[in-house]
């Protein structure tokens, strides 16, 4: 997953499904545990506060602070979908 592919690939972060800390060796080198997200996204995404379904539904937190989210460009008011994830990512223990 690419942010979509609204941002250049230089702007984008490496981010995991599954948390570094909470993943093997082998998890941590596996590219299918991998997504690229902006920087605002992957703090979101990083503490909790955004996740995403397997179909690729974003799901906004009910601690979330929304008129944050809303500045950062997140619509928080209709069903945002950024795109279906592979089988691979989808296999990730952990990856809701």
């Amino acid at each position: 997953m690419s942010d979509n592919g609204r941002e250049n690939p230089v702007h984008l972060v490496a981010s995991h499904c599954k948390p570094w800390r909470d993943s093997t060796n082998e998890e941590r080198l596996n590219g299918e545990n991998g997504l690229l997200l902006t920087p605002s996204i992957d703090h979101l995404f990083d503490r909790g506060f955004i996740s995403f379904e397997n179909t690729g539904k974003l799901i906004i937190s009910p601690v979330a602070h929304r008129p944050s989210l809303e500045r950062m460009g997140i619509n928080t008011t209709n069903v945002v979908n950024v795109g279906g994830f592979t089988s691979g990512q989808k296999a990730i223990p952990g990856f809701s």
